[in-house]
């Protein structure tokens, strides 16, 4: 799993996006998740991380890899750190960046991370 900049996080949905922008809220609600908080919930990484964390922990590191990428001017790090908070309190291993300088935008984080970025994804689907 690779997060880049994620969001939303929060698990009621009214994090950053909710106060800075509600009609992009709205419009994330309604297209992503046909307006229906239940359907949020249950596909929220918070959730998604709880139902599987007994799984990804018996399973070898090889075969599960979790990386987790946001700018530390991103308006979403917030949520993203306690996203951190929670996966670390599960026991899940997994690689964080904060990556200086840059704001939500997924283009800054990947010119920063540069083949950092593709030796993941090779590590994942085995490439060598």
């Amino acid at each position: 799993m690779s997060m880049l900049g994620a969001g939303p996080l929060d698990l009621d949905f009214n994090g950053p996006r909710a106060t800075g922008n509600p009609a992009e809220r709205a419009q994330i609600l309604r297209d992503v998740y046909s307006d229906d908080m239940s359907y949020y919930i249950a596909q929220n990484p918070f959730t998604v991380a709880e139902q599987y964390a007994a799984t990804i922990r018996g399973t070898p590191r090889a075969l599960t890899r979790f990386r987790q990428v946001v700018g530390s001017l991103d308006f979403t790090l917030p949520a993203n750190e306690e996203f951190r908070a929670h996966i670390s309190r599960l026991a899940i291993v997994q690689a964080y960046f904060l990556v200086p300088n840059v704001e939500h935008n997924v283009m800054g984080l990947f010119e920063v991370l540069g083949d950092r970025n593709w030796a993941f994804y090779r590590a994942v689907f085995g490439a060598r």
